[in-house]
Parts: structure tokens; C-alpha cells; sequence
């Protein structure tokens, strides 16, 4: 195959020529909180997997098989009798992993920044509340302010979890 000036080409073309797109990224001390988050829930992903797995795995093959004995297909015997059965396990398995990214403030710090502001968006760099009572406190000066951030830190983590039992209630009743 020939090119314009006559010297010949790869078959796939100037391919392996071009530089690959280069999208531009925000430094890590920039990358946000909606960014952060993401990524920790994403390093977080497998441990809630394994827990529902484990959730899974912990329903009684007599559920399936009676279920199965009553004529019930495989896609109604998942959805009505497994997962109902399942979704404690599951919900712990998230609560955890949510405690978790909650908790983890070294690596917050390092990577979402620590700008004491309001972002401007939900892309712009902050810090977040475990990282806010981290540096309160290691300054010394404000531990007044650190106690308080440090008591909304455990009422929210409170209030996810009575929310989410909550909702297991709920399911589970149905």
C-alpha cells in the first residue's frame, strides 16, 4: 500500500505512528470529592462482592429445593426466596465497605486535598469530614471544633446504619 509521497505504509496504516490521547487529568490533590469517592468505592467493590457471595452461599439448599419442588422456576426462587433470604448479609457486607471508606483518612489526605472550603462543584477539591477533624486536631488549638466534627462523623455513620436496618426491615418483610 503507498502513502501520498510513494514510500510504502503497514497494511493497519499509520496506527502505531500516533501518540495515544492523552485526556487531561486533574492531579491527585485535585481530583475531588465525587472522583474520590468513586475510587474508593471501587477499591471497595470486591469486598462487597465477597460478601454477598458469602450472603448467597449461606441460604439453605432447602429454600431452593422446596421451592423448586413447589414448581417455582429459577428466576422466582432467586428473587423470592434467595435473595430475601440473602439481603441481611448483603447489607452488612455494604455497611462495612461504607465504614471503611468513611474511615480511611491517610489516604485521604494525600489525595483529595485538604482546602478548608465549600467546593464549587461537585468536582472541585475539599476534604472531607474525617480528614476536617484530622487536621483540627493536630493542630491543637481547635479541639473544641475537632470533638464536634467528630460527633457529626458518628451521627451520620449512626444514621446510615438505622437507615439501612431500616430498609432490610423492610425488605425482608415483604
Amino acid at each position: 500500500m503507498r502513502g501520498r509521497r510513494g514510500t510504502r505504509r503497514p497494511v493497519g496504516g499509520d496506527r502505531h505512528l500516533r501518540q495515544p490521547s492523552a485526556r487531561k487529568r486533574r492531579p491527585p490533590h485535585q481530583a475531588g470529592p465525587c472522583g474520590l469517592q468513586r475510587d474508593r468505592a471501587a477499591d471497595r467493590a470486591g469486598l462487597i462482592m465477597r460478601s454477598t457471595e458469602e450472603a448467597l452461599k449461606s441460604v439453605p439448599d432447602s429454600y431452593r429445593e422446596g421451592s423448586f419442588g413447589l414448581g417455582a422456576g429459577k428466576l422466582r426462587t432467586v428473587f423470592r426466596i434467595v435473595l430475601p433470604s440473602a439481603i441481611p448479609g448483603i447489607l452488612a457486607g455494604v455497611i462495612l465497605a461504607i465504614g471503611r471508606i468513611v474511615g480511611e483518612t491517610a489516604a485521604l489526605i494525600y489525595t483529595a486535598g485538604t482546602v478548608a472550603k465549600v467546593p464549587s462543584s461537585v468536582f472541585g477539591s475539599g476534604r472531607t469530614l474525617a480528614v476536617h477533624m484530622y487536621n483540627l486536631s493536630s493542630e491543637g488549638l481547635y479541639m473544641n471544633q475537632a470533638y464536634a466534627t467528630a460527633v457529626v462523623l458518628l451521627v451520620l455513620v449512626v444514621l446510615i446504619n438505622t437507615i439501612s436496618g431500616m430498609i432490610a426491615k423492610r425488605i425482608t418483610k415483604s
